[in-house]
């Protein structure tokens, strides 16, 4: 299926068909007059036979099953029967990309049936926790209200967590469903960059200097700090056994359990990291000689080894995702072209050919990864953005 970017707009032109043949193979009088009544009017009229598919399809639709189908329009049948656009629109027989418009998404969390994200403001106190389900076609539900300036997002199967920052910087939770917000910890260091869970803490990752990896109960208690005087941890991954993070000049590790950080690679201004069952994965954001377009997304054995370049020449790199085939990343642009030519790639996590599955993407960032679709973040320079989607 291709995708295309454009602007969300709901309905879509679908042409139904009416009037049966009868049983001996000639049109009933009925179907005549209909006929006849649509001919006069200068419409041509789709009929069906027995077996469900139309006779005839007006000029500029095909027979799709039952219905006779504009490809070019029909979320349904779009460019080709039975092409479902999943709650996006089709314009020119090519799905869009757009989920939600007029949000300020800062980031992304999905779980089973909704999507989520912190969503800014304006004014700085008055952020919201917000989520829509991933089918489409309804608005948006916020959950949250007057969230200073929400950032990192995590969540489970009935909880999300999230986090606020200066002056009241801490993490906050509250049910899926709906309820009242309820603060885990409080009193942070300010610039939480990202936040995770697993099923007994909620982590994050403090840059503002001196940077700290921290944890603390799902239900609330005293934090631990775990990792103090880190430089720039802008993401972290937790795994089976030992909790990975970037730095400004490298890709860090230690037990779960607790133990002294260990220093597991060299990267080039890493800004985005992943685990799976065997390897870490990163994004280097590349040098300033380079102006940042020399970037790299780089893979390694989990306990450290040889490091393998799955793709060079990235520009401006800035979130990455893992699925069970591919590694997925975003490049928010380049800085020339006021970060308006972001793009959405990935690459076989075993490596291969790197494919583009989205282009003139502004301020890409913000993926994350369901079983049938990637999402995104299109934020046109802090005016209200755009939340994208595209199956995968």
């Amino acid at each position: 299926m291709k995708w295309t970017t454009a602007s969300l707009a709901l309905g879509a032109l679908v042409s139904s068909c009416g009037g049966r043949y009868d049983g001996d193979g000639a049109p009933d009088a009925a179907t005549d007059a209909r006929r006849d009544a649509a001919t006069d009017g200068g419409k041509a009229d789709a009929t069906q036979n027995d077996g469900g598919h139309p006779d005839a399809c007006p000029p500029g639709s095909v027979a799709c099953g039952p219905i006779c189908a504009d490809l070019g329009t029909d979320p349904k049948n779009c460019g080709a029967c039975g092409a479902d656009c999943e709650g996006t629109t089709c314009e020119g027989g090519q799905c869009t990309m757009v989920f939600v418009q007029g949000a300020i998404p800062v980031a992304l969390a999905v779980d089973a049936t909704n999507l989520y994200w912190t969503n800014g403001s304006s004014s700085p106190e008055h952020g919201m926790l917000m989520k829509v389900p991933k089918s489409g076609g309804q608005q948006p539900t916020p959950l949250a209200f007057n969230q200073y300036q929400p950032g990192g997002l995590a969540v489970s199967a009935t909880d999300a967590y999230w986090s606020t920052n200066a002056p009241d910087a801490g993490i906050m939770t509250m049910p899926t469903l709906g309820g009242a917000p309820k603060l885990v910890v409080g009193n942070l260091l300010d610039g939480i960059q990202r936040v995770a869970i697993d099923t007994q803490r909620v982590y994050w990752a403090s840059d503002y200097a001196p940077g700290v990896l921290a944890a603390a109960p799902l239900d609330g208690g005293a934090p631990t700090v775990l990792a103090a005087n880190q430089a720039s941890p802008h993401d972290f991954a937790i795994g089976a056994t030992h909790l990975y993070w970037t730095v400004e000049t490298g890709i860090m590790r230690m037990p779960l359990g607790g133990g002294p950080p260990e220093a597991l690679a060299t990267a080039r201004k890493p800004t985005a990291l992943a685990i799976d069952g065997a390897s870490v994965y990163w994004l280097e954001l590349g040098t300033p000689g380079g102006q940042y377009l020399d970037g790299a997304l780089v893979k390694m054995p989990l306990g450290g080894g040889p490091q393998t370049v799955l793709a060079s020449g990235l520009r401006w790199t800035s979130s990455l995702a893992l699925d069970a085939t591919y590694a997925w990343w975003t490049n928010a642009g380049t800085q020339s072209s006021g970060f308006t030519d972001g793009t959405v790639m990935r690459v076989p996590l075993a490596g291969g050919p790197v494919v583009t599955l989205a282009t003139k993407q502004n301020l890409c960032r913000g993926l994350v990864l369901d079983a049938k679709r990637a999402y995104w973040i299109n934020d046109a320079s802090g005016v209200p953005g755009l939340i994208m989607r595209a199956t995968k």
